[in-house]
C-alpha cells in the first residue's frame, strides 16, 4: 500500500462527495463516506513521515478539497433548515386558517 495511491483515493471520493452535495443526490453520501473512512484506516496503518505526508496532502489540494466539501454542506444544511422553518410557518398559518373556518362553518349551519 502506497501513501500517495491512498491519499489519491481520497482526494477523488471527496470530489464525488463535493459534486453529490452540490448535485443534492444525498442517497449515495453514506457509502461514499463509508469509503472515505475505511481509507484513512488504511492510510493509519502505513508507516509514513509527517512532513511525507504534509507535502502529499498540500500535492493533492486535499485540505482545499476538506474545506470545500465543509462549506458547501455547512451552505446546504443552512439552506434545508430555512426551508423546514418556512413549512412550519405555512403549517402553522393553514391549522390557524383552517380552524376559523371550521368554527363558523358550525355558527352558520345553526343560524340556518
Amino acid at each position: 500500500m502506497n501513501l500517495k495511491e491512498k491519499l489519491i483515493e481520497y482526494k477523488n471520493i471527496t470530489i464525488q462527495l463535493i459534486a453529490n452535495v452540490e448535485g443534492e443526490d444525498y442517497d449515495s453520501l453514506e457509502k461514499l463516506l463509508t469509503n472515505r473512512q475505511n481509507i484513512m484506516n488504511e492510510i493509519d496503518s502505513i508507516t509514513y513521515s509527517k512532513e511525507e505526508f504534509l507535502v502529499l496532502c498540500k500535492e493533492l489540494d486535499i485540505l482545499v478539497l476538506n474545506q470545500k466539501l465543509i462549506k458547501v454542506t455547512k451552505e446546504k444544511k443552512s439552506n434545508t433548515l430555512k426551508n423546514i422553518d418556512g413549512i412550519k410557518v405555512s403549517k402553522t398559518a393553514n391549522k390557524s386558517y383552517n380552524k376559523r373556518f371550521a368554527v363558523d362553518s358550525v355558527y352558520f349551519n345553526k343560524k340556518i
